[in-house]
């Protein structure tokens, strides 16, 4: 098998089987008539058999010809489709963007950010990954994830970071508790409750929130389970074995023996970024950002 032809031999054969004109088809290509017969003619000794009859006043494909063509279309369409897909992915319109998450970004905005921008850019495959804020900051170093969306505020020297949400701050307390017929509490009121909260050592700019709002509140939580997860939380709260302060995407959760309050105290709301490194990298990246950029968050 000989493959030394090349994709301009491929193009000629295709229009001449097209026209099965020589002269009608040199026209098509914008070459002279004994260039295209030349062409046709190396094709053939590189294959090692004849592609057309030829005779004074007609030209048809031979049976092994035939073959060729249908081969020879199928080639040079998969060429034509993997130039234009690495095209697109060089500029960013097509590949897959790795996304890291907190439960109050899924919880929150992010899913509806994900709906359209799919519809903007239906090429390009989204991977969606629950990470801690400090371990997708991380992964974003190490090139394992290409986005984040974390808890704030942060400063960030080899990242990009722009505001996504915000949130205020509420108490989840079990649906016995004597404050449930309440809507909203002063957070003084929990100052003597047992508090369920995310593991301090992972969770660490939420805990740096709660840490703060309690103290400017007058009482330092006392915290007697440590979670890790959400779910966790949602779940010890359910079963009355504390009180716990949240994002209010919580109220995007359902659990069954959880209420929600709000809190009348005036806290800083809760901000989740999105960050990603400020090194060329995926171009996607980019793209993503920017439509975040140019979006009204307010709107979603």
């Amino acid at each position: 098998m000989s493959l030394s032809y090349e994709i301009r031999h491929l193009k000629h054969f295709l229009t001449l089987v097209e026209e099965l004109n020589f002269k009608n088809a040199s026209e098509k290509l914008h070459i002279a008539q004994p260039a295209l017969s030349r062409s046709i003619k190396k094709l053939e000794t590189d294959i090692g058999f004849t592609l057309f009859i030829r005779t004074t006043r007609t030209v048809s494909l031979t049976e092994a010809g035939s073959i060729f063509y249908h081969g020879a279309q199928e080639a040079l369409s998969s060429l034509v489709t993997a130039e234009k897909r690495a095209k697109r992915m060089m500029v960013g319109e097509e590949g897959c963007l790795r996304i890291g998450y907190t439960s109050f970004a899924i919880t929150g905005k992010l899913p509806m950010l994900i709906k359209l921008f799919k519809e903007s850019y239906p090429l390009i495959r989204i991977e969606l990954k629950h990470y801690l804020s400090t371990k997708q900051i991380k992964f974003i170093r190490d090139k394992n994830l290409d986005v984040g969306f974390v808890t704030g505020p942060t400063s960030l020297y080899d990242m990009k970071t722009l505001k996504f949400q915000e949130d205020n701050l509420v108490a989840l307390i079990p649906s016995n508790h004597p404050l449930a017929v309440k809507d909203s509490i002063d957070l003084i009121e929990l100052q003597n409750e047992d508090f369920i909260i995310g593991n301090t050592q992972k969770w660490i700019p939420f805990f740096k929130i709660l840490q703060h709002d309690c103290k400017m509140a007058g009482f330092e939580p006392n915290i007697t389970i440590e979670a890790s997860s959400s779910e966790e939380i949602l779940g010890y709260v359910s079963s009355g074995c504390g009180v716990s302060l949240y994002a209010e995407t919580a109220k995007n959760f359902y659990r069954h023996g959880v209420k929600v309050l709000k809190i009348n105290d005036k806290l800083p709301a809760i901000t989740t970024e999105v960050i990603i490194s400020k090194e060329k990298g995926n171009p996607i990246n980019k793209i993503f950002y920017r439509f975040i950029e140019k979006l009204n968050l307010n709107s979603i």
